[in-house]
């Protein structure tokens, strides 16, 4: 882990390694999501999305099989959106009841268990298990001005063994505010404050958020405060998750 926090705190932050970063990254996610799609046209399960990354929709074209190929604003993931696939729970609505039944045979949800085990499974490598007690709390530019809410859950909630704990309120700042803890680290920490106590309510050992700002305010916060939890990055556990599972 040291030589990747020398790789984002270094060469990651030129011009040229920033580029480089966004054209590998947005690669591995084009891969990996078309092991989705390609099992999916194989069972004859339609593909609503194809999206390399979040947000709004920078580019994009409808192929002749209705599938929305797009590019969008924030290229730091992707997914594959299967048709009928309406709510998180992939459980049937009145949409997906209301459909014709030809239409209804193509969507995710009609297709035997084995085949829709077949396309989840086309995804990602599970793996190790961390059997952790953990929360996780939303950076601000992340829940209110991108609107992704789930993702960095579902990130999460893949990870074997790991038991994620809701933190109360974990949509309010942490108090970071860009440069706010800076400029005005008395008001600051009062934002704070009832963060750490939902923190220490939940029984976790570890916070987790995606952003160095609200990284350094609640870590900060948990070592003055005397605590034993600490704050993490999504990416830390995957990293403890992917080496205890394949060395």
């Amino acid at each position: 882990m040291d030589i990747l926090r020398q790789f984002l705190t270094g060469w990651l932050l030129t011009p040229t390694g920033f580029l480089t970063f966004l054209f590998y990254i947005t690669l591995v996610v084009f891969v990996h999501e078309m092991g989705h799609f390609l099992m999916a046209r194989f069972f004859g399960a339609k593909v609503d999305v194809f999206s390399v990354g979040f947000g709004r929709e920078i580019v994009g074209f409808t192929d002749r099989r209705g599938t929305r190929w797009r590019f969008s604003a924030l290229p730091l993931g992707g997914y594959v959106q299967f048709a009928g696939d309406m709510n998180p729970a992939s459980q049937p609505s009145e949409d997906w009841l209301a459909l014709p039944e030809e239409e209804r045979a193509k969507t995710f949800q009609a297709k035997p268990l084995w085949q829709r085990a077949l396309l989840v499974a086309a995804g990602p490598v599970p793996g190790g298990r961390l059997p952790l007690r953990v929360t996780y709390d939303a950076p601000c530019h992340l829940h209110h001005a991108q609107r992704i809410t789930d993702a960095p859950l579902a990130i999460l909630r893949a990870i074997p063994g790991l038991d994620l704990v809701a933190l109360p309120d974990a949509d309010r700042c942490c108090g970071g505010a860009g440069i706010y803890n800076l400029t005005e680290p008395d008001t600051a920490a009062k934002v704070l404050d009832p963060k750490l106590e939902y923190v220490r309510a939940t029984g976790a050992s570890l916070v987790v958020t995606g952003n160095p700002g609200c990284h350094m305010q609640i870590g900060a916060g948990l070592i003055r405060s005397g605590s034993r939890v600490r704050c993490v990055h999504p990416v830390d556990l995957l990293d403890r998750s992917y080496n205890d599972h394949h060395g």
